[in-house]
């Protein structure tokens, strides 16, 4: 099949609806009415030459091959938006990512209290951080840190 003739926003759609198991909601998670996305799933069965998702009480149950080709469709998205971000920087106040720092004792954690100052002050509303106690594999204690904005 030459990828030439593939609208890739197919893929997505394909996506939307392994994840979702529903035309309407999966139309819903990528902007698309439900009759765009009814569309999009016939052009996706004429593609593949298979029903790839079957109607069922319980809602649209993948077929074997749906099972099989979601996995690495899932992936080619992921490798997409990642190459679409890289270059983009990190930015702490769009992050929702967790950091973790394993150490063998309590330290000094600078500009933490500062988050937290400001969080309960009613000041950066996706300022989050968290100090916690966690035992690693060696069960040695670990700190787990949220990271926050920084401060403007």
């Amino acid at each position: 099949m030459d990828i030439r003739a593939v609208d890739l926003n197919l893929l997505k759609a394909f996506d939307a609806l392994t994840s979702e198991g529903a035309v309407t909601r999966a139309a819903r998670r990528i902007g698309l009415s439900q009759p765009a996305m009814s569309h999009a799933l016939s052009r996706l069965r004429g593609l593949f030459a298979d029903d790839l998702f079957v109607r069922t009480p319980a809602g649209m149950e993948p077929t074997a091959h749906a099972r099989e080709i979601a996995p690495l469709v899932s992936a080619a998205i992921e490798h997409i938006e990642a190459a679409l971000n890289l270059g983009v920087g990190f930015d702490p106040a769009k992050s929702a990512g967790i950091f973790t720092a394993g150490m063998a004792e309590y330290v000094g954690l600078g500009g933490t209290e500062t988050c937290r100052d400001r969080r309960h002050a009613g000041g950066e509303p996706g300022c989050a951080h968290r100090v916690a106690p966690r035992l690693n594999r060696r069960r040695q204690p670990a700190v787990e840190l949220r990271q926050c904005a920084p401060e403007r």
